[in-house]
């Protein structure tokens, strides 16, 4: 989509001083790249592009169309966000990993993508196999996810941004 048709507040909103927003997508633009078979790795963690954002709105697309859109985001490895202005169940929407309202909701979660793109595309391949999984075996697929993410370096920069905590020191009497 392009930012001509977002309102001039939309445009402004979704772009803040530390990140600016890539303007979703719409329905067509991503049918287009799933018909020009645009390489699913292009959306990746290891990528420019480390999530797809779009509007979920199928105006114009048929059922066949809506389902090719579908499939192909759901090969992504990338988080997928899609913009639903209406709540209505969609073809296209039960296919995003994350459904927002308004395009400037998607800011923050966008920021945070950026910052840690390989645990934003564990946890969406993570919960995207879960569902399918009895619990224990998905408990199993959660642990060895976290085990994994905490030898990476996402996780030891988090570890060294937090705040130190002051640690106790227990004198004793005597």
């Amino acid at each position: 989509m392009t930012a001509a048709i977002l309102p001039e507040a939309a445009q402004m909103s979704i772009q803040t001083a530390e990140t600016k927003l890539a303007q979703p997508m719409c329905a067509a633009e991503v049918l287009e790249h799933s018909q020009r078979q645009v390489v699913s790795t292009d959306y990746s963690a290891l990528s420019a592009q480390n999530f797809l954002l779009l509007h979920v709105d199928a105006k114009g697309l048929g059922e066949q169309q809506q389902r090719a859109v579908a499939d192909w985001l759901r090969r992504l490895p990338c988080p997928v966000l899609g913009i639903a202005l209406d709540t209505q169940a969609s073809i296209i929407g039960d296919a995003c990993d994350v459904l927002l309202d308004e395009t400037v909701d998607a800011a923050l979660l966008v920021a945070n993508i950026r910052r840690t793109p390989i645990a934003a595309t564990v946890l969406v391949q993570l919960l995207r196999a879960v569902g399918h999984l009895p619990l224990e075996s998905a408990l199993v697929a959660e642990s060895m996810a976290y085990a994994t993410l905490q030898s990476g370096a996402e996780f030891r920069h988090w570890l060294e941004q937090r705040p130190q905590e002051a640690s106790e020191v227990l004198i004793e009497p005597g």
